[in-house]
This record gives structure tokens, sequence and C-alpha cells, in this order.
């Protein structure tokens, strides 16, 4: 598997808090950046805000789809969260034991994807990759509350969550140009189902059951 060239080297700064609790992040935030955190904040157009979600959300639903766990659906919705205009859901099925790291890989995706991004667009600075990051929390919660064992730590531990940032780029080597052509496809249509995108991107997308696993 071919290494992404966009996994550069990084330290856990534990200085900033996201709802009263410490949110360690691989790039630091700016010190100006202490109050509201939004994409408008950050400088994003609301284009690119929009593509930012879109390339987010199939980040997690490629990548599932390419390690065989299961997508229900993928799709963008115009609300505010966290201060933006743009928001998506990708969600999958459930999730066998030996799909379990694949399914971990996924929803690491998603924020890694963002960086990726960032710095192709030439878009990329320290502060908004903290923000992609920040904007990563539910998916980090729901990883943290998984049965991955042993459990990724920021800075300590056996294992360390930029690890599995590592393995999620490298994840995403496989399956980028899909992200990239399909972004336009979902900012348009607004939701696509995990059958329509496997299909899309010559994947097949793997059995159903009762859905239970979201980020």
């Amino acid at each position: 598997m071919t290494a992404s060239p966009y996994a550069p080297a990084y330290v856990w700064h534990h200085d900033v808090r996201v709802g009263g609790v410490v949110y360690p992040l691989r790039h630091r935030l700016d010190d100006a950046y202490n109050g509201e955190l939004s994409d408008r904040v950050f400088g994003f157009t609301p284009e690119q805000s929009a593509e930012m979600a879109a390339v987010h959300e199939l980040g997690h639903a490629l990548v599932w789809l390419d390690r065989g766990v299961h997508v229900r659906y993928v799709d963008l919705k115009k609300r505010v969260r966290l201060g933006n205009p743009v928001d998506g859901n990708a969600v999958c099925g459930p999730v066998a034991n030996d799909r379990m790291l694949g399914w971990a890989l996924g929803v690491a995706a998603g924020e890694r994807a963002v960086d990726r991004w960032l710095r192709e667009e030439g878009l990329w600075t320290p502060s908004r990759a903290a923000w992609a990051e920040v904007s990563a929390k539910h998916d980090r919660d729901a990883i943290l509350a998984s049965s991955i064992d042993p459990k990724p730590c920021f800075g300590s531990g056996m294992a360390d969550y930029g690890d599995l940032h590592q393995l999620a780029d490298d994840a995403l080597v496989r399956v980028w140009e899909r992200v990239r052509a399909s972004v336009p496809v979902l900012i348009t249509r607004q939701s696509i189902g995990g059958n329509e995108l496997g299909a899309m991107n010559g994947i097949v997308n793997a059995s159903s059951g009762r859905y239970r696993k979201t980020a």
C-alpha cells in the first residue's frame, strides 16, 4: 500500500477545550481563534464549506465501502452545527468483529480527508487543520466509545490516535480519486444511498443488517 504524503510528523497539543473538556489536537490552534469557531471564522466561502462537508462524509463512506463495511447512505444537510451552514452524515450498518478496524479507519478518514483536501486546494493552515479536527469530535467520541482494543490515546498508552490517522491516510490513498469525483455529485444531490455510491465508484456495497453505527 502506498503511504500518504499528507501525514507530517506531529505532537499532540492539549491546550484547547471543547465543551469544557480538553480536546487534543495535532495542529496548534492560533490564539486569535479564542471565541466562536466556525467555517466562516476560518475564512471559508459557502461553496468551500459545502465541499469540505462533502469531502468529510465521503471520506467516511468510501473507506467503509472499500473495507467491506455496509454503507446505508451519505448526505448533506443545510443546518447550523458548530457554526457551519452545511453539515452531513455518513451512516453504516452493523460491524462484525473482523470489520471493526475498517469501521474505525472510515470514521477517522473524515477529518483526514479534509486535511488532505485543504492541502490540495492550497487552503491549509495549522489553525484550519485544527478546525478540521475539532469538527470531528463526534467521530472521535464514537471511536473512544467503541470496542476497539487497545483504545487509542493521545500521546500516551499502547496505541496512539495518530497511528489511526496514518492508517486512515493510507486507506484514503486507495479511494481518494473516487472521493474527489463524488463530491460534486453529493453537493448536487444532497443524499446518495450506499448501494448507488458503491456502483458509482465500482465498489460492491457489503451486505446490510440492522443499522447501529453512525459517524
